[in-house]
């Protein structure tokens, strides 16, 4: 994992890359960036209330701003955690999901939020 552009799931691309049909988690309708420095169980409450939405055509992305402990994502391959090894602050975390982000829409959730 690189620390711009590391995933914990598997590239949102591939299939469209081998000339597969696109899904979903390859062509998402909502990218969801959730910057988060330090703050596991805030966290872990925020992307429970992702996986608790009725849409399932999104992304989310978690941007770790060079936590103490790295963030940890549900065992889904619709998240993504990007680390940055060295703070940045909450505008840069922002900026990197935002590069980061292949939905139609972009919406944030910051880590002391639930959906």
């Amino acid at each position: 994992m690189n620390e711009l552009s590391g995933s914990a799931g598997p590239a949102f691309s591939a299939g469209q890359l081998a000339g597969e049909p696109a899904t979903a988690e390859q062509n998402p309708l909502f990218s969801i960036i959730v910057p988060t420095h330090d703050r596991p169980d805030l966290l872990a409450a925020a992307l429970a209330s992702v996986l608790e939405q009725t849409e399932h055509s999104w992304q989310c992305i978690v941007v770790d701003d060079a936590s103490n402990a790295a963030a940890v994502s549900p065992d889904d391959s619709r998240f993504m955690v990007i680390r940055h090894s060295t703070p940045q602050g909450p505008a840069a975390a922002r900026n990197a999901g935002l590069a980061a982000a292949i939905g139609q829409f972009v919406c944030f959730l910051d880590d002391d939020d639930v959906f």
